[in-house]
């Protein structure tokens, strides 16, 4: 696999950035911070998005399609309680987003997991 330092430099980019939004939300007791966070968990997202995407265009086609699916499903919950604090009852939200944000950290570690296996 070609260029290991620059993957190995944004897997460790999205560890701190999905360790952070995680234990972000799983501290935080407000109602009002948990659908609207501060500026800083907002960068942290979008770094960690950013970097996700970065990372993908490294590896061959379609090698950790399967694990995807927990950044997919950790992100959306995140997007769903700030876009629809209001329409849904905000117990469910936030139990989705506290369960849900450990899927960002989920993901990593399964790509890690992927790349470790992949190497054999």
């Amino acid at each position: 696999m070609k260029y290991k330092i620059i993957i190995y430099f944004l897997i460790f980019i999205k560890l701190i950035s999905s360790v952070l939004i995680g234990f972000y939300y799983l501290i935080e007791e407000k109602q009002k911070l948990i659908f609207k966070p501060p500026p800083f968990i907002l960068i942290s997202i979008l770094i960690f998005a950013i970097t996700q995407y970065i990372s993908w265009q490294f590896y061959p086609k379609n090698i950790f399609l399967k694990h995807k699916r927990f950044y997919y499903i950790g992100l959306t919950s995140i997007c769903i309680s700030i876009v629809f604090t209001d329409n849904i009852n905000p117990t469910y939200l936030i139990i989705l987003v506290k369960s849900c944000s450990w899927l960002l950290f989920i993901s990593v570690l399964s790509e890690i997991h992927g790349i470790y296996k992949f190497k054999k």
